[in-house]
């Protein structure tokens, strides 16, 4: 179920940090574009996926694995060279 923010509706959200130096002062469109473009720190403080948080307080919930993974994966590509 979709397309409601309700109880039993699946639930996609991103909660932006509005004090993070690059959307300070914006609002509307400049906003997104400033988060889109917001280089390499990340205003993103929490992210929902069906209704579950996969990132607070900045940190992924499978962040250690994912982590390993992308070691794995460089390392099979440095390998490769």
């Amino acid at each position: 179920k979709t397309g409601e923010i309700a109880p039993g509706y699946f639930a996609d959200l991103v909660v932006l940090d509005p004090g993070h130096s690059s959307l300070v002062g914006r609002r509307g469109d400049a906003l997104l574009d400033a988060w889109v473009f917001s280089g390499n720190t990340t205003p993103v403080r929490h992210v929902m996926v069906q209704g579950r948080w996969l990132v607070r307080d900045e940190r992924h919930r499978n962040g250690a694995r994912i982590r390993s993974a992308f070691a794995r994966t460089m390392r099979r590509l440095a390998d490769a060279l």
